[in-house]
């Protein structure tokens, strides 16, 4: 199986533009997953290439779509080689941990073995892991994020920021 590279990428749009910027940025080749996000930004990116050139292409044109006002990118610090099929629940949302310094992979290792969570990548930049989870009800979602942090074990995840997306329907959603 080939090891590819993964990015995430944060993107605040104008006012009212964000259906128009996610719409386009979903054809775009290289984007694996683009979704409406609830925080500060607007849109969350999962982009995936075999290479690093073909990966600062693909961050080039996200990043050219018109009607953006900002742009934070996270690379993941470790190649993927597979990326599971996600059975998706009735909420999907992002989670961003910060963690103590050198301890991020041990603890994307831990949070991974939480039931609700579906993926969790070490990234470089201001947080530390990106996660993925999915849960019946919020509820459920704050619940998967307690166990998170207790499952990494005291002090190790300082901060969490979590991202519920918010596109119009399931079928939206999961034909992304």
């Amino acid at each position: 199986m080939r090891e590819m590279l993964l990015d995430f990428m944060l993107l605040k749009t104008e006012p009212g533009k964000e259906d128009e910027v996610l719409k386009t940025i979903r054809g775009l080749n290289g984007v694996r997953e683009a979704h409406t996000i609830t925080t500060g930004h607007n849109i969350i990116v999962e982009m995936i290439a075999d290479d690093m050139t073909t990966m600062k292409e693909i961050v080039r044109n996200v990043r050219s779509q018109p009607h953006l006002t900002d742009a934070e990118t996270y690379q993941c610090q470790e190649e993927v080689e597979e990326i599971p099929e996600k059975p998706i629940k009735d909420i999907l949302a992002y989670v961003l941990l910060e963690t103590r310094p050198v301890s991020e992979i041990e603890v994307a290792n831990m949070v991974r073995e939480v039931e609700g969570v579906l993926e969790a990548y070490p990234v470089y930049g201001v947080w530390d892991i990106f996660s993925e989870i999915t849960a019946a009800d919020r509820d459920s979602i704050r619940e998967i994020i307690r166990k998170m942090v207790q499952k990494a074990g005291e002090g190790k995840i300082q901060n969490t920021l979590t991202m519920i997306v918010m596109d119009k329907d399931d079928k939206e959603r999961k034909a992304s």
